[in-house]
């Protein structure tokens, strides 16, 4: 089986993309996400923080300051190292 998140196809908004990462609209549930480009755990700490930053700004401009939170559960595609920015509902 071919992982979706190696082989990413450009059909929802990318807002930054690196050679290590990008952070574009997740297209099943609409929000902020970071992706590893790799297929790997071993990520260095640095690029990790640096996309996670980043998340973290592109959260803010779509999801409002504060009204979001990082979640680092893999649900659909666990083998590969990706983050949503999820809305708060309340």
């Amino acid at each position: 089986m071919v992982c979706p998140l190696c082989t990413l196809e450009r059909r929802t908004h990318w807002y930054t993309e690196t050679p290590q990462w990008v952070i574009l609209q997740c297209d099943t549930c609409g929000v902020p996400m970071a992706v590893w480009r790799e297929h790997t755990e071993a990520i260095p700490e640095v690029e990790k923080a640096a996309m996670l930053a980043e998340l973290a700004r592109m959260a803010d401009i779509e999801l409002g300051e504060g009204r979001w939170w990082l979640d680092s559960v893999r649900r659909m595609i666990p083998a590969h190292p990706h983050w949503h920015a999820r809305g708060h509902w309340w």
